[in-house]
């Protein structure tokens, strides 16, 4: 992803291939080389889309942000109430945001 993009853009999404209508996605873990437990990304919990919830600055981030997602089915199948179904490493590259000039 580009450095400085708006809240709101999407950056990748997970996803369950059995999932019950159930499932959900969290976050649970945003670690940049510059810290643990950015707030820098938001998943939708329903369709598992990842987006920025502020702009990225690579110099306060660092070049590389590794996201944990889980997966949670709460639908009372497999005798429990609640399953975790899955766990994902997400890596996002922060990318220099790069400003052209037409010479004028």
């Amino acid at each position: 992803m580009k450095e400085n993009s708006p809240s709101g853009t999407p950056v990748g999404s997970v996803h369950l291939e059995s999932a019950s209508p159930n499932a959900k996605f969290y976050l649970v873990g945003c670690d940049s080389e510059k810290g643990q437990y950015r707030d820098l990304f938001v998943v939708d919990a329903t369709s598992g889309q990842v987006r920025t919830k502020r702009p990225v600055d690579r110099e306060e981030e660092g070049d590389l942000v590794v996201l944990q997602i889980i997966a949670i089915d709460g639908d009372g199948m497999s005798g429990c109430k609640v399953c975790i179904e899955g766990l994902y490493v997400v890596y996002v590259r922060v990318m220099h945001q790069f400003h052209f000039s037409d010479g004028s």
